[in-house]
């Protein structure tokens, strides 16, 4: 019988490598990889993947792709739910919110790294979904359709999860170096039966990697430290390009032991066999990626959210249709009989939310109801939203007078406490804010520009003082950002 293959890709927006891993030994077979940058290459990254795997006649079943951490974006969110299906219905609006942006230009996945009173802590992952369209289409041109796309940090998590096992009493933070990036992973949600804690940060390769990592160590510890007091990080497991990385001077600065260890061991291959151009962090991304559908693992998976995979279904389509056809006459008459009803309760439905929609627009000042957003939930958020206007927590309108007075007094309050300050008058316009008085010396006056200044709302603009008598009196102009 024919072994089972599956293409692992890594995939950044330079260079793409690729692991070819057959389901029985589990270990990789060929790899490559490609660039579209060169001038021999092919203009895309799918295209040139094509080329090499038809030179080098690659037999495979599936394909896996994992995008490089450039290509997306990381957020550490709180859901008031536990259960995974609730989550999967509102993460949308969770992150929609994080990010600032429509959930319908957004691909997200994400996972559950712990649960409170309150409901669960959250990783999530967002990518822009038209670039990852382009990317699917790119990719389908050449019968390279994906079974998933992930973030990359995922299936290399899974890898090393799999791989070590953590002994009572001990806790590892793995940091694993690629050629522009650094991945920190923590495995002690999975004495819990939760996804590991994760983050990645760029490293450039001229930079200190020494200073860098003990800085985001320390970091990284304070933060672990709250979730898990009884569970301090006990070692530091570092891999990937650690070139320009002092492993002793590393433990010695931050008092944590410190060792290294081998991708090729846990990817299983032969990290001195491989090409000297080939990043070993990314084939091991790219192996892992294929063993999360080798193992049939759960994959975070970007475009199940907006375009799922549908390769193995058109296969089942086909061999089900004969079978369909004797089915063709009784559907009908069920279709029939169903049409009526669901008939009947869209035409309540239909006239519930026409009267709802009245009372939406009269209290959203004639706004539409959402079309994607259910009615209730937006209503809630805008009352939750007047809740913290009112409360003071918030403000309707940054440009509002009340709002830019309480920067004023922000900016005067967080100014130092031995400055003598009398304010003569505030004056608002639409555009600008005038504050006049007086203070005990220049010096203090300086340190109330230096307030203004460093309030992130506030820009100072034009300014003078005088000294009269025992004051210096002042005139400074402040406009918002």
């Amino acid at each position: 019988m024919e072994q089972k293959n599956c293409l692992g890709i890594y995939l950044s927006r330079d260079y793409a490598t690729v692991a070819l891993i057959t389901a029985a030994s589990r270990t990789v077979t060929k790899s490559f990889t490609v660039s579209a940058n060169g001038d021999d290459e092919p203009s895309s990254l799918a295209a040139a993947i094509a080329k090499q795997i038809a030179a080098r006649n690659i037999k495979f079943a599936d394909v896996a792709i994992a995008a490089d951490c450039a290509m997306y974006i990381q957020h550490d969110l709180h859901s008031e739910f536990s259960d995974h299906k609730q989550i999967t219905q509102t993460i949308n609006f969770d992150a929609e919110e994080a990010v600032a942006a429509d959930a319908m230009d957004l691909a997200i996945t994400f996972n559950i790294t712990g649960t409170d009173p309150y409901g669960s802590t959250l990783t999530v992952f967002t990518a822009r979904r038209n670039e990852l369209t382009e990317v699917l289409n790119d990719f389908q041109q050449y019968n390279l359709d994906p079974l998933f796309i992930e973030p990359d940090i995922a299936p290399l998590t899974r890898l090393i999860a799999d791989k070590h096992q953590l002994d009572e009493g001990q806790n590892p933070l793995f940091a694993i170096f690629s050629a522009t990036a650094c991945y920190l992973l923590c495995l002690e949600p999975t004495r819990h039966g939760f996804f590991p804690i994760v983050r990645s940060f760029l490293v450039n390769p001229s930079q200190d990697k020494t200073a860098i990592l003990a800085r985001q160590l320390t970091m990284t510890r304070a933060a672990l430290s709250s979730r898990y007091p009884d569970q301090p990080i006990t070692s530091l497991m570092i891999a990937g390009n650690t070139d320009n990385l002092d492993i002793e001077a590393l433990a010695a600065r931050t008092g944590v032991e410190t060792e290294s260890f081998s991708l090729g061991e846990l990817a299983g291959f032969d990290a001195e066999a491989i090409d000297e151009s080939t990043d070993p962090v990314a084939l091991t991304t790219a192996c892992a990626a294929a063993l999360t559908e080798i193992t049939r693992a759960t994959p975070n998976d970007f475009r199940k959210d907006f375009s799922p995979f549908q390769g193995r279904k058109r296969i089942l389509e086909k061999t089900l249709r004969t079978i369909s056809v004797s089915l063709t006459i009784l559907m009908i008459a069920l279709g029939i009989y169903f049409q009526i009803k669901v008939m009947q309760k869209n035409k309540g439905i239909r006239q519930l939310f026409e009267k709802s929609s009245k009372d939406y627009k009269a209290v959203m000042f004639g706004k539409a109801p959402p079309k994607v957003e259910p009615i209730h939930a937006r209503l809630k958020r805008e009352y939750n939203k007047l809740q913290r206007i009112k409360t003071g927590q918030s403000f309707g309108d940054e440009k509002s007078v009340t709002a830019r007075l309480t920067f004023i007094f922000e900016a005067i309050n967080n100014a130092p406490k031995n400055i003598d300050l009398k304010i003569n008058t505030i004056s608002v316009t639409t555009k600008t804010m005038r504050v006049i008085g007086d203070t005990n010396s220049l010096k203090s006056t300086l340190a109330l520009y230096k307030a203004i200044e460093n309030h992130p709302k506030l820009t100072k603009g034009q300014q003078s003082f005088k000294q009269s008598g025992a004051r210096n009196a002042f005139t400074v102009t402040i406009e918002p950002k």
